[in-house]
């Protein structure tokens, strides 16, 4: 075969691969307009998460917290004490079951009560406070979330008034909690002084696992009235 031809044979071949990925892109771009598809980075779809729009976590428990929220906990509340006492009768699965409710890991109990100030600590956002519950024998029961940061999604997930499925998705949901869990720092633990024996009476959600009993606030007063 002459060079002539060879070098014909070789543009013919570059040739052809320019037409079929052309086609190609043209054939993708059609599917696009067709389907209405468009192509979107990974990591900025990821990163572009929200709710739908329209929903404002802050106002919902604003606008809920006095009229429904308070009522319900004050509705459904349970003697801190008595709980406290059941534990020690039985195991936490069978009173749970009774009065309680659980998120598959925690058990969560409204509970109310007075208790004792034993230790704060504000070193970190995540404070809290060892309490003893009445009748005090100076020991640690529980321990209080103090904040500002306030783990968890105890509040929201005792209100069985309220369901995942009235939320458009996962986010609405979680950004619900953490509005409540911010409400109640407002509420109850921004400029709130402790002292060390204090006596404090609050309401409020226990949530218990094997290792501890740790209590979100919706309602502080202090010495215990």
């Amino acid at each position: 075969m002459e060079l002539n031809d060879m070098g014909l044979i070789q543009k013919v071949k570059h040739n052809m691969k320019v037409v079929l990925w052309t086609g190609g892109v043209t054939l993708l771009f059609l599917m696009m307009l067709i389907t209405g598809s468009t192509i979107v980075d990974n990591e900025a779809a990821l990163g572009s998460g929200s709710g739908s729009g329209d929903f404002s976590a802050d106002e919902y428990v604003e606008a809920s917290w006095e009229s429904e929220v308070l009522p319900f906990m004050d509705e459904q509340k349970n003697e801190l004490t008595d709980v406290l006492q059941q534990f020690s009768e039985s195991d936490l699965e069978t009173v749970g079951e009774e009065i309680g409710l659980t998120d598959g890991r925690n058990w969560h109990f409204i509970v109310t009560g007075k208790a004792e100030v034993l230790t704060i600590d504000t070193e970190s956002r995540k404070g809290n406070s060892e309490l003893d519950i009445e009748p005090y024998d100076g020991t640690a029961d529980v321990v209080l979330q103090l904040g500002p940061v306030v783990d968890g999604y105890a509040i929201r997930d005792v209100l069985t008034y309220i369901k995942f499925d009235d939320f458009s998705n996962q986010i609405e949901w979680s950004q619900l909690a953490a509005g409540y869990n911010t409400k109640t720092y407002e509420t109850n633990l921004e400029g709130l002084e402790l002292e060390e024996g204090a006596e404090i009476s609050l309401t409020g959600v226990l949530t218990v696992n094997d290792t501890s009993k740790t209590l979100t606030p919706v309602l502080i007063e202090e010495g215990g009235n």
